[in-house]
């Protein structure tokens, strides 16, 4: 029962860590404002780590699951943190 409480937590630090390739930043997401803007900035950066561009970033703005199902069962392919190859 006491990990159906972490789940929401590691989701929002596993989707930080594929994104932006730094977990911990995750802990943005508790400041009210910072979190809306932050959540924003993190969605064009995950279309960019899969090599999407701006319209897609806006679809994972406004449809988030769809736009995670696409990436999720299409062929895109991760290429790193922001769209980097490591």
């Amino acid at each position: 029962m006491i990990y159906s409480v972490l789940i929401p937590f590691l989701r929002e630090y596993k989707l930080c860590r594929i994104a932006d390739g730094k977990g911990i930043r995750f802990l943005l997401f508790f400041i009210p404002v910072v979190g809306a803007i932050f959540d924003i900035i993190l969605s064009f950066r995950m279309a960019k780590s899969y090599g999407k561009g701006v319209g897609f970033g806006i679809g994972l703005i406004i449809m988030p699951y769809l736009f995670l199902m696409i990436l999720a069962y299409g062929s895109a392919q991760y290429i790193g943190p922001r769209g980097q190859r490591q």
